[in-house]
């Protein structure tokens, strides 16, 4: 059994390991199968050179901003569906509203026209005249026959008024 160190750098997680490959043989059939020893792996210092790390930097930029671009249009996408049908239901509803509006103003125009050639018609109605007026004279000041009661709490708390402002 040979044991030969081979040395693996990964970039990706930011660590370099070194492992030992050995050789195992099986009992049953000659076929050799390699694997690596995991219980001599060990670390490496960790160096990465300024022009990776930009790099992985640059990376790890561009898929944050390549999320952002893909929920924006699937956003505006989901308004440029959406919103068309909803606008024109709105302006449906609109049309129809004011349809209705005008209609109502129109009968409403047509009952006063009515009333006013009813009255123009119906001779017991007449112009007020001055001379014809009532005058009415002012009644005398009664005071009332029961005693009077004194405030409950719910009524001195509604005369309660604050020397500051309660609310804005």
């Amino acid at each position: 059994m040979s044991l030969a160190p081979h040395s693996f750098v990964d970039y990706k997680s930011d660590r370099a390991t070194k492992a030992v490959k050995t050789k195992t043989s099986r009992n049953k059939g000659n076929k050799n199968k390699t694997r690596y020893n995991s219980s001599k792996i060990t670390k490496l210092p960790q160096y990465q050179p300024t022009w990776l790390r930009s790099l992985l930097l640059l990376e790890g930029g561009c898929k944050i901003f390549t999320f952002c671009a893909i929920a924006t249009t699937l956003i505006v996408y989901g308004w440029t569906v959406y919103v068309p049908p909803r606008w024109t239901e709105e302006y449906h509803k609109l049309m129809t509203l004011e349809k209705r509006e005008r209609e109502f103003i129109e009968k409403n125009e047509a009952l006063k026209n009515q009333l006013a050639t009813e009255a123009e018609k119906d001779s017991a109605l007449e112009n007020p005249d001055p001379t014809k007026a009532i005058f009415l004279e002012k009644a005398p000041v009664t005071t009332p026959l029961t005693t009077p009661t004194p405030p409950t709490a719910i009524e001195e708390k509604s005369n309660y008024s604050p020397s500051t402002p309660l609310g804005y």
